[in-house]
């Protein structure tokens, strides 16, 4: 074989073959194919951590994937399956990170501002199975990619992530009035989407 990713169907359907058999390099060339949009993914999960990385969340999905490949427990018919599966464990186990860090940070679970609106609770929304887990971060990208700046974007994640205007306002090195202005701003400029 010339190239191992030229006809990528029949190669990914061969090499999950082979890693349920125990197949190491299977699982090399399984990586080297998902390598690259598994690290987007990990990255847009990361956000703002300081304890763990993109790396951490790709690599544990990915050995997660493969564990459970070789323990017969999922059945992947195709790459597309294969993608949306491998999206649902990097999403669950960034979110499980994610929630650790919080714990160990404030000292248990996170408390959120009741002035949060519609368009941030919907986003937030954390308890949904892991297929509608996938769907809706594909749609806070979405949001996310309307907001005009990478400062906003920031300070979306931050709030949908449970931080205070204050919390926001210390790491963002603002006033807490600036972080309730662009607040405003966000809810108009969701407001209008959600309203299209």
């Amino acid at each position: 074989m010339n190239n191992p990713l030229a006809n990528k169907t029949q190669s990914v359907t061969r090499w999950i073959d082979e890693l349920q058999k125990g197949d190491g390099a299977a699982a090399n060339l399984l990586w080297q194919f998902l390598k690259s949009r598994l690290m987007a993914l990990a990255t847009r999960q990361v956000g703002f951590s300081v304890s763990y990385d993109k790396d951490d969340v790709a690599l544990d999905a990915f050995a997660t994937l493969c564990e459970g490949i070789r323990q017969g427990r999922y059945e992947i018919e195709d790459r597309n399956a294969l993608w949306s599966l491998l999206g649902v464990i990097t999403i669950n186990g960034a979110r499980k990170r994610s929630r650790n860090e919080k714990r160990l940070r404030r000292g248990g679970g996170f408390t959120r501002s009741k002035k949060n609106n519609q368009a941030l609770d919907s986003i937030a929304a954390s308890e949904q199975s892991p297929a509608g887990s996938f769907f809706a971060q594909e749609e806070c990208e979405r949001m996310l990619s309307i907001l005009p700046d990478d400062n906003l974007k920031k300070l979306a994640v931050l709030k949908v992530d449970g931080y205070t205007n204050e919390e926001i306002a210390e790491i963002l090195d603002c006033t807490r009035r600036s972080i309730q202005r662009r607040l405003k701003l966000i809810r108009e400029i969701w407001t209008k989407e959600l309203d299209e």
